[in-house]
């Protein structure tokens, strides 16, 4: 850092991700559970995603909806 004062992050969304209710996240909070995801990007290091949803199959798919081309498995 060169002192000259706060550095801001800045990243793009992928255009084309999907979001709302019973697309990137539950869609009844209510009967949703707490999953561990592992999504691996091509460019980033894969990171751990916690996501509330009523079922394994949802939780992966609203992570793909949320990580277009990411590869997306449950975490161990």
């Amino acid at each position: 850092m060169n002192g000259s004062g706060p550095v801001t992050f800045q990243w793009q969304e992928h255009p084309q991700g999907a979001f709302g209710p019973g697309v990137s996240r539950a869609a009844d909070p209510q009967r949703a559970r707490r999953f561990t995801l592992l999504v691996r990007q091509q460019t980033a290091k894969p990171m751990k995603v916690m996501l509330m949803a009523e079922s394994k199959a949802l939780a992966m798919k609203y992570a793909a909806n949320r990580w277009p081309g990411a590869a997306v498995e449950v975490a161990a």
